[in-house]
């Protein structure tokens, strides 16, 4: 908005002092200025992005028609505001039920985020919380809910946080804010994006293709957080899980690149438990023993219920799971935790139009599927925003080194 310099402060004061304070006494107020030099350096990027793909550009569009470089403004805009709203929203929301904060701001300019005293809880309404709530219905897969129980609770499809205390919500804000603002700062910055085969030469086209795929993968992780679908959320975490998979393949040193090796470790209890407790160890957040444990949950939850899931229960032997080799000739014994992440992958490839007939080497898809019910714990849903804490917290350890 746009304020007269003489009106600003009563302005101002109506709705801090009047309004806010009044009602949150104890609230916080942060003012935030968006750095327009920000907006030259995406503009950088979305130039360089073009031209290096369009050299003829100068003899073709003179100065009198040129109103800036507009690759995929319409699709995803790679701009501060984008990062910056879609980080602070995942840190306002995060501890889901509850709304521990909020803004305000027009993109350009000053936010200015507000934090009450007493966070907000959301409530879903008894089934049917409207007339779509039928059609909702009918699409939810992978659950262990039953039927009955739905006029019974709450759906959130997701894992539910405590409110978290007035402080701790504060320390983790703050850290969020100046993670958030390392984090944009580095995607801005060319000079971070190398050409694979010369580090002395900058690659723009891969430059704005990681920022893409990275932005896209914050935007759906926020959806989640704004969904209580689900079948969209589970489906939604193995699509952000393949574009982490997919950035890491492409950007990292001393990480597995063959296949979907790190999508199944996203996956895997003892690997991902173990990369979240030694990337949080060293971080200043008063509340990362807390985030161990629910993350370290969640997993164990992910764990306990494939395990359950499957039907065949000749081939469970206490954290054994007894899968036909990949020729269907012999057995191979998988303990529990490789078992689901494997059982995760094959489940994401039922959305892809994958068939068994096509993975001769592995024959992955139905000797994996065939012996399970598919069922997956609602929390899985979760994982992402945690996958978002290890980005800010560092990236290099979680990802990898860009090359």
């Amino acid at each position: 908005f746009f304020s007269k310099e003489n009106d600003l402060k009563d302005l101002l004061k109506y709705t801090f002092e009047d309004v806010f304070l009044k009602i949150y006494p104890k609230g916080k107020i942060y003012s935030i200025r968006m750095d327009g030099t920000y907006y030259t350096k995406s503009g950088l990027l979305r130039g360089q992005y073009t031209l290096r793909n369009y050299p003829d550009f100068h003899n073709n569009v003179g100065r009198e028609n040129f109103t800036g470089f507009n690759a995929l403004r319409k699709w995803l805009s790679v701009e501060t505001h984008e990062y910056f709203q879609t980080l602070i929203n995942i840190a306002e929301y995060f501890f889901f039920p509850y709304m521990c904060s909020f803004h305000v701001s027009w993109k350009l300019g000053l936010y200015f985020i507000f934090i009450p005293d007493t966070p907000h809880k959301y409530e879903l309404g008894k089934f049917p919380q409207d007339i779509l709530s039928f059609i909702r219905s009918e699409v939810k897969i992978a659950d262990n809910l039953k039927l009955e129980e739905i006029n019974e609770i709450n759906i959130f499809s997701k894992h539910n946080f405590p409110c978290p205390a007035l402080d701790e919500y504060t320390d983790f804000f703050e850290w969020f804010l100046i993670k958030s603002e390392k984090f944009i700062s580095f995607n801005f910055n060319l000079c971070n994006f190398v050409s694979e085969d010369d580090a002395d030469v900058i690659d723009p086209i891969f430059a704005y293709e990681y920022n893409l795929s990275l932005l896209h993968m914050l935007k759906m992780s926020l959806s989640i957080l704004s969904s209580n679908d689900s079948y969209y959320n589970k489906s939604t975490t193995f699509l952000i899980a393949d574009m982490l998979d997919g950035i890491c393949s492409k950007v990292s040193i001393g990480i597995p690149r063959n296949g979907s090796e790190f999508f199944k470790r996203l996956f895997n209890r003892d690997f991902a438990v173990n990369k979240f407790n030694e990337i949080m160890t060293n971080s200043p957040l008063r509340i990362k023993e807390y985030l161990k444990s629910v993350n370290e949950d969640i997993y164990t939850q992910i764990v306990d219920t494939v395990k359950e899931s499957v039907w065949l229960k000749y081939k469970v032997s206490g954290d054994n799971i007894t899968v036909r080799n990949n020729t269907l000739t012999g057995d191979n014994v998988e303990n529990v935790v490789d078992f689901t992440s494997n059982v995760i992958r094959a489940l994401r490839n039922t959305h892809h139009g994958y068939f068994t007939r096509n993975d001769r080497r592995g024959m992955r898809p139905s000797r994996y599927l065939s012996m399970i019910t598919g069922v997956l714990p609602s929390t899985i849903s979760s994982l992402s925003f945690f996958w978002v804490l290890l980005l800010l917290e560092d990236r290099e350890t979680f990802i990898g080194n860009i090359v």
